[in-house]
């Protein structure tokens, strides 16, 4: 709020304040909530503005932790459970995800380093909906995702790889199930890409 300037700060106008609350962890059984009273500025050209807290990510209306919790659980459980345990719905849950998400993935290289990858495809709504998924074995971790599958997916995934990267790996090895990733415009993007195929069994 500084950035804005001393003088439209000290205006009587501008200067409001804004009372907000969190949902916190729960106490027990007990519902625990953040209660602040926090500066709200009028700027001409960005409109109403609350200061931030560091205990809450922008727009939230939860805690940090309380969003890292629902985070992990969604990573370990399915959406029903979730929602029993921290008394929340599907759509909270699903805005959770995308704020934790943005916050971890901001200003990482997810796609530099790759060595040995794995590429899968999930399907739900009865095979109507494909998610293609891009695994770092040396880090055991998903490194790049977009929703499609085949061709599509594998072209996109080569387009955001940088090509400098791609040139100086000598024999990177890549790990697929089913989908068309040895093909010539693949080929051309990374000359010194080795694909090895492998199914199930």
């Amino acid at each position: 709020m500084a950035a804005y300037g001393e003088n439209l700060m000290a205006t009587h106008k501008s200067r409001q304040h804004h009372d907000s609350v969190w949902r916190h962890l729960d106490l027990g059984v007990w519902r625990l909530e953040v209660h602040a009273r926090l500066r709200r500025l009028r700027c001409p050209e960005h409109g109403a503005l609350v200061e931030g807290v560091p205990f809450a990510r922008d727009g939230a209306r939860f805690t940090r932790d309380f969003e890292d919790l629902v985070a992990w659980l969604a990573t370990t459980t399915d959406k029903t459970a979730t929602c029993r345990l921290v008394r929340i719905d599907w759509h909270t849950i699903g805005r959770v995800i995308v704020r934790v998400g943005d916050e971890l993935l901001a200003g990482s290289d997810r796609l530099s380093d790759l060595f040995e990858i794995s590429v899968d495809e999930v399907a739900w709504r009865k095979g109507h909906r494909y998610l293609t998924l891009v695994g770092d074995h040396r880090r055991r971790c998903v490194v790049w995702g977009c929703e499609g599958k085949g061709q599509t997916a594998a072209d996109q995934f080569f387009a955001e790889l940088d090509p400098e990267p791609l040139a100086a790996a000598s024999q990177p090895g890549v790990a697929d199930t089913q989908i068309p990733w040895r093909s010539s415009q693949n080929c051309q993007r990374s000359p010194s890409l080795r694909t090895q195929l492998r199914r199930r069994r």
